[in-house]
């Protein structure tokens, strides 16, 4: 039995429950009729089925029982009848695992045998996602968190599996990022129901949801997930200053002279490791293989150097560790642009400090990787070679106008990442991760960027061997569903045309209004591909400059029409009013960035406030806070 009692509180407290009462209402299982005139009459499990399984079997019966009204019986519990029995996981047949042998943990295969069907997958997730899989087949999605997002057909009667063998292109981390929780006093901003986006997520065959510090524990019923720490860690995890400074100063770095902590530029930053310190080196062992003794279930640890502006150790034994030839001058003037620092690729001296702990940690835990963003060391290094069980995080934002391809032969920011991106990928890694971004400053405007996210995920798999996906994807499924169901159908299929997913998924999700918002989605997708005019000075995606004042009016109007497709009904109305939001937020980013917004612009700005206002009236429709800050009067527009 699956029970979720959901509150939300403000403060963290003990509660008690008077007189609490659960009501068991107890179904009786029968058959299924199917397509091919057959039956459905039995659910199989192993012996000893997994947590994951047993859930598996009871989302199988709770979704085939709100499509048909019936749902066959587990054995050996409820009811069956007579008919094709339905084995999942350790009960399917040995015809539907031997194609398995040798894919990755989350591959998975839907098998139609002779009298029998089975869904089983690699690990508990993956036989989620055959299950899941057979139900997209009869129709159902889950295009964001929680009931407005799900589509459930009413049917007579069910597709029949077809056999077919799924394994993703992106195989280690496919990740959905909430929003920081630990950089700020004030803390960030997370979906409050974290059941529905760990549920969504898996549904749409993600792995993990990432909080910036760590993934969510999805539980045994989900298969838990991908499990792992991450974020710039090597002062937030590794050495803490606060913790160890005093008794071992010569694990911070020297800078002109001292050992030196935390930076004196800007915020104030901690500083990067001594890296080339011995008791440093044995430290980091030993914790490493602690955390892995006390959390058998983590994938993966981070060894990410520190965000920046900061300083690095000026140390003979540092320095010795870099290429030759580079000048040095650790020069933090002028903030932020520091035109005299003067520093050699870093990545040399860091993947030295990562691959010797790596080394000595592989030999107690050879299954476990070690993570190392090159945030700040994108010059990939010239002297080392990476441990096979370290996972590099490309961690860079271009500048790379989203309209145009990470393949442009042209264009020389697409030829400086690709550069990159090479030497990276044979550096000896196996497992290249990317770290991708969407706007941070606006995450509940819609995004449309369909086809940079479907170049980005073709190339990076294609030319590079990129195995997972894992970073700053702001954006949040109710402001841009369309985005995130390109990014979750790629992961596995590099190959799917996002065109196709738009018009495939419109007609589901919004009914009446399904012409209507696939004409939206792609005239948006049409606007950012063909921007008007030069780049702009100052160039920066989250600035939305690719859409014309034209081009959002014609959005709006759209979405207009959509509202009177669907009017009367209530369901498709409340996500065509999602779209209408995140629209009008797009539109006061765009008027807003402007340097010298027309007449016009101004109108359609205050257009595009009334209808913010009116929506969020409505519906009480929830922002991040920076959307938050973002929609609040500032005082010099009083």
């Amino acid at each position: 039995l699956r029970v979720h009692l959901r509150f939300q509180t403000s403060e963290e407290a003990n509660v008690r429950f008077r007189r609490a009462r659960l009501d068991a209402i107890e179904l009786h299982g029968g058959g299924v009729r199917l397509e091919s005139g057959e039956t459905l009459g039995a659910v199989v499990l192993g012996e000893k089925a997994t947590a994951a399984e047993r859930f598996a079997a009871f989302e199988l019966q709770r979704f085939l029982y709100r499509m048909t009204g019936r749902f066959p019986g587990l054995a050996g519990r409820d009811h069956v009848v007579a008919g094709r029995k339905m084995l999942i996981g350790a009960a399917a047949s040995q015809d539907a695992v031997q194609p398995l042998e040798g894919l990755p943990s989350e591959a998975y295969v839907l098998h139609r045998g002779e009298a029998a069907s089975s869904l089983v997958g690699n690990s508990g997730v993956g036989t989620l996602y055959a299950v899941y899989e057979f139900l997209k087949l009869q129709g159902c999605r889950w295009v964001m968190p929680g009931d407005l997002g799900e589509v459930i057909p009413r049917r007579s009667a069910l597709e029949p599996v077809v056999s077919r063998v799924f394994r993703p292109d992106y195989h280690l981390v496919r990740s959905v990022f909430t929003g920081f929780q630990q950089f700020f006093p004030q803390g960030g901003w997370i979906y409050i129901n974290s059941d529905e986006l760990c549920d969504w997520a898996l549904r749409n065959r993600f792995n993990s949801v990432w909080t910036g510090g760590k993934t969510l524990e999805w539980g045994a019923d989900r298969g838990h997930g991908w499990i792992q720490n991450s974020g710039h860690s090597w002062n937030a995890v590794v050495a803490p200053h606060g913790q160890y400074f005093k008794d071992h100063p010569e694990w911070y770095p020297l800078v002109r002279g001292r050992r030196m902590p935390r930076s004196d530029v800007s915020i104030r930053l901690p500083n990067q490791l001594c890296v080339s310190s011995q008791s440093l080196r044995d430290h980091t062992v030993k914790q490493i293989v602690q955390f892995f003794r006390d959390n058998p279930r983590s994938r993966m640890f981070p060894m990410n150097p520190m965000d920046g502006p900061n300083y690095n150790c000026e140390c003979e034994q540092c320095r010795a560790l870099d290429p030759p030839g580079f000048e040095w001058n650790q020069d933090f003037s002028e903030f932020p642009r520091f035109p005299n620092l003067r520093l050699p690729p870093l990545s040399d001296r860091y993947l030295n400090y990562v691959n010797h702990v790596a080394e000595r940690v592989a030999k107690v835990f050879p299954d476990r990787l070690i993570e190392f963003y090159n945030y700040a060391s994108r010059v990939p290094p010239s002297r080392e070679k990476t441990h096979p069980s370290v996972s590099i995080k490309f961690t860079y934002l271009s500048g790379r106008e989203v309209n145009v391809s990470l393949r442009d032969p042209h264009d020389p920011l697409a030829a400086k990442e690709r550069g990159w991106l090479k030497a990276w990928s044979e550096s000896g890694t196996r497992h290249l991760t990317y770290y991708p971004y969407t706007d941070w400053e606006n995450p509940d405007a819609g995004i449309h960027w369909y086809s940079n996210v479907s170049d980005l995920l073709r190339t990076l798999k294609r030319d590079y061997r990129v195995v997972g996906m894992m970073g700053e994807t702001h954006t949040t499924i109710e402001a841009d569903p369309m985005w995130w169901a390109i990014f979750s159908r790629m992961l596995w299929d590099v190959d799917t045309d996002y065109r196709t997913v738009i018009s495939e998924l419109c007609p589901l999700f919004y009914g009446p209004a399904g012409q209507q918002m696939t004409a939206f989605y792609l005239k948006m997708d049409q606007a950012v591909q063909h921007r008007e005019g030069p780049r702009p000075a100052g160039y920066h995606p989250n600035r939305r400059s690719e859409y014309s004042l034209d081009e959002l009016q014609r959005g709006r109007q759209l979405l207009q029409e959509a509202v009177e497709k669907v009017a009367g009904e209530e369901r498709f109305l409340r996500r065509v009013d999602q779209a209408r939001f995140a629209h009008a937020i797009l539109t006061l980013v765009r008027i807003r960035n402007a340097s010298q917004p027309s007449d016009r612009a101004r109108a359609m700005a205050q257009q595009a406030t009334d209808d913010v206002m009116t929506l969020q009236a409505k519906h009480t429709m929830m922002v991040r806070r920076q959307t938050k800050m973002f929609l609040t009067p500032r005082a010099d527009s009083q």
